[in-house]
Parts: structure tokens; sequence; C-alpha cells
């Protein structure tokens, strides 16, 4: 009788243990759920192969300050520099994307996408590659920069294959 009441006591106690693990992991499982996504539309300003900027990189700029030595350092050995875009910073946000410098033309990098999960930003662009046809022998730096609404949430950058 006492092994009986002993087993039965262990079975309750495996049985309340199972089922907080399945509420915990239901709760989980929904709160992965209900993460809010939303599609931000933005502007490009400016996108081609030829700047100043060597390295790869991916900025946010909050101010007309930033914007105006990006975009000098952009353009600073072009003569003359092409106009800066009015931009807005009480209201907007400048995303730009480097590809650094490569060694011939057929490289690009493009902004895709621009998704807020949740509390984040994340900005997802694409990298190209010259293929196997003719390919001219000249230095390019593709980049690409977009204008948006004003974010204040942390921004990843994601590169699509």
């Amino acid at each position: 009788m006492k092994i009986e009441r002993k087993c039965w006591v262990y079975v309750g106690v495996v049985i309340i243990i199972l089922g907080s693990i399945g509420i915990y992991l239901n709760q989980y499982s929904t709160s992965e759920k209900q993460q809010q996504f939303a599609e931000i539309t933005f502007k490009t300003l400016a996108e081609g192969v030829s700047s100043s900027h060597t390295t790869f990189d991916a900025l946010v700029v909050q101010n007309g300050n930033e914007f105006e030595s990006l975009w000098k350092g952009m353009y600073s050995g072009f003569r003359p520099p092409p106009d800066m875009p009015i931009v807005d910073f009480s209201n907007k946000t400048v995303i730009a994307v480097f590809f650094g410098e490569k060694p011939s033309t057929g490289y690009s990098i493009t902004i895709d996408n621009i998704i807020r999960i949740n509390q984040s930003i994340n900005v997802q662009y694409k990298t190209s590659r010259p293929g196997s046809g003719t390919v001219g022998l000249l230095v390019t730096r593709p980049y690409h920069i977009v204008e948006l609404d004003k974010i204040t949430e942390e921004v990843k950058f994601e590169e699509m294959r």
C-alpha cells in the first residue's frame, strides 16, 4: 500500500512538472508568434558606384552635421560635387551602405527592405559581384543612401543572399 501511494505521489509530481514545462513552452512560443513586423518605406537619395568611400560601411545618420560630413567625404574627389539632398532630420533618418573599393565594374550594393521587428530596425541589403561576362577594369565604390521616417530604435544590418 505504501509503495503504491508513493508511486502515485511521484506520478502526480511528474505530471505537475510536465504541465508546468508545457505552459512555459506555450507562453514562449506564443510570445514569439506575437512579434510585430512592419515594413518601413524609404526613398533613395543617392545610389551609384563612384564615391570616395573606400571601405565597407553601414551607417545611420540622425542629424544634418553627420549627413553633411558623410556627403562631403563621399564626394571629396569630385569637382564639382553633386548637390547634397535636403533632409529634415527633425522627422527623417538617413541610412547608408557602402560596399568598399572594388577592382572592376559589375559590383553593387542595394538596400532592399527596412523592417521594424518589435523594438529594432532590420536593414536588409544585397550585394552583387560581376558575373562571368566582360567587366571593365575600373575601380568602383558602390553605395546606396536612403531616407526614411525618423527612427530611434536599434538598427541591425543584414546582408541578404
